[in-house]
């Protein structure tokens, strides 16, 4: 009989034991567990969408320790091969301890763009190996430094943030403070953005709140890794892939550096509301031209 590798996450896990009370928006009652298949591989996952899941998913240490087992092949497609190498080196990068955040996404990002070429998964197996070498050496890091700021496609996602309606469930005094957030966002100019753009670059608050919340990123990359396969089956939508996990990466650091600035209390609730919120949030490319840097921009 033909198997299939089967992959269980620990969140996954946890999940199922639950007992179910959950009945926000992203999930309405129902567990939002899912399981992703293909001929050769399955892999069980949950959505982001759902406060509860979120929780589970974000704050555990552990959420991404993956329990394998085999399972009986289905009448499916094929994983690619070269996606599914792919995909396994981008999780390697995102799973590194030491770096920060915005580097990951940049190895990430130079991950993508090295590897739009290779057809055959051990030259990209041999690229991302490359990358974690040079993450590890802090070479990486020193590139990445030496990325010009560009602030016009910042300046574009916080114009598209304050379009946004965000569905969170929030304590009341937590929810009218984003509301009123946002609508100022709505109302300022670029030359006034400018500086709210440069503070919070600059907001030692927000960037000691990263720190603090390393385990919280790090599995919000890995989830996007793991259940999206990121970055998907076309090629051609690689970069704009990457485009969209940096907008989501950057809007939420917006939101939390605005809320932070309030003295909003951001306990593990509220953030995991405000992830699932933003989950459910549709989110076009800014740009399917040009993805890439524009990506890389929102990093710095």
């Amino acid at each position: 009989m033909n198997t299939a590798n089967s992959y269980t996450p620990e969140y996954v896990t946890r999940l199922q034991a639950q007992p179910w009370q959950c009945r926000c928006a992203g999930c309405n009652g129902e567990k939002p567990l899912l399981q992703l298949r293909w001929r050769e591989e399955q892999r069980a996952s949950a959505e982001l969408s759902c406060d509860s899941a979120a929780s589970t998913i974000l704050f555990d240490d552990d959420a991404f320790a993956l329990q394998h087992s085999s399972a009986a092949a289905l009448d499916a497609p094929a994983l690619c091969s070269r996606l599914q190498m792919l995909n396994q080196q981008a999780i390697f990068l995102l799973s590194n301890e030491e770096a920060p955040l915005a580097e990951k996404l940049y190895a990430v990002g130079v991950l993508l763009s090295k590897c739009q070429q290779l057809q055959q998964a051990e030259d990209i197996l041999q690229v991302g190996e490359e990358l974690l070498t040079l993450m590890n050496s802090g070479l990486l890091a020193e590139a990445f430094l030496a990325l010009p700021a560009i602030d016009a496609y910042p300046l574009a996602a916080l114009r598209q943030l304050a379009q946004v309606e965000i569905d969170a469930n929030l304590d009341p005094l937590t929810g009218m403070t984003l509301v009123m957030k946002l609508n100022e966002l709505a109302m300022l100019s670029d030359a006034q953005l400018l500086p709210l753009l440069a503070e919070l670059r600059e907001d030692v608050q927000l960037q000691s709140f990263m720190q603090q919340k390393t385990t919280m990123w790090r599995n919000y990359l890995l989830w996007h890794a793991y259940h999206g396969v990121f970055p998907g089956t076309s090629d051609a939508q690689w970069e704009t892939a990457f485009l969209l996990l940096c907008q989501r990466v950057f809007g939420m650091q917006v939101i939390l550096g605005l809320l932070l600035a309030e003295q909003c209390e951001l306990d593990n609730a509220a953030l995991a509301a405000l992830f699932a919120a933003w989950e459910r949030q549709t989110l076009p490319a800014l740009s399917e031209d040009n993805a890439l840097l524009i990506g890389l921009s929102l990093l710095k």
